[in-house]
């Protein structure tokens, strides 16, 4: 993908979500503070574009809409 946006409950899921910058190596990365918990996010291949998981990342839950989040647990 050319744009990769991070959107997560964090931020009740709002649009246009933090543009995550593209490394060397092809891999986008982002950096967010967030408090301890349980994080719900979703990866968007470009405004409008097509919403993932992250595949690097094995916890999941459903979204509510037959597809999956990623799921991060900080403490």
């Amino acid at each position: 993908p050319k744009q990769v946006l991070l959107l997560g409950g964090w931020d009740q899921w709002a649009e246009p979500g933090l543009a995550m910058r593209e490394r060397a190596d092809g891999t986008f990365t982002a950096t967010i503070v967030l408090p301890a918990g349980r994080h719900e996010y979703k990866l968007r291949l470009g405004v409008g574009g097509v919403w993932e998981h992250d595949t690097q990342n094995p916890l999941m839950a459903g979204d509510g809409m037959g597809g999956v989040n990623s799921v991060l647990v900080l403490e």
